[in-house]
């Protein structure tokens, strides 16, 4: 299938992705990567201290993360918003569990200040995000 959007090859791509690991019970996680023109919106994550806060080395062990919605052709931020982060307490796969709900948010751009390895960026990168350094 050919389309220039990616909102539309991350919705075909979905419910394979939901359907696979429940029909298949020892597949722990299905992926894919669908190919789209470029679009000129994207979406990018940074992990944050708090709302309005600077950017952080760590990316799965910080409370909140900036969503940020840009349009790359006007470089400018059409929408902003913070997601606290659900996992940030737990002691065992904590860059799993970060790594798999950050990817519900589809980013195209991860920025994290440093060369940033762990599960989670390997998640990450996996799915087609480009990690930036910040």
């Amino acid at each position: 299938m050919h389309t220039p959007s990616r909102k539309v090859a991350d919705h075909v791509a979905d419910r394979p992705e939901t359907l696979i690991p429940r029909k298949f019970s020892r597949v722990v996680m299905a992926r894919i990567r669908p190919h789209f023109a470029s679009d000129p919106v994207i979406c990018r994550v940074t992990p944050v201290i708090r709302p309005e806060g600077e950017p952080s080395y760590h990316l799965v062990k910080l409370p909140w993360f900036l969503v940020e919605t840009v349009d790359t052709v006007r470089q400018q931020v059409i929408r902003r918003e913070y997601l606290e982060n659900p996992y940030v307490e737990e002691e065992k796969k904590k860059g799993l569990l970060v790594g798999n709900w950050l990817l519900l948010v589809k980013p195209d751009e991860i920025v994290v200040p440093g060369n940033h390895q762990g599960t989670a960026a390997a998640l990450l990168r996996e799915a087609g995000g480009d990690i930036q350094d910040g």
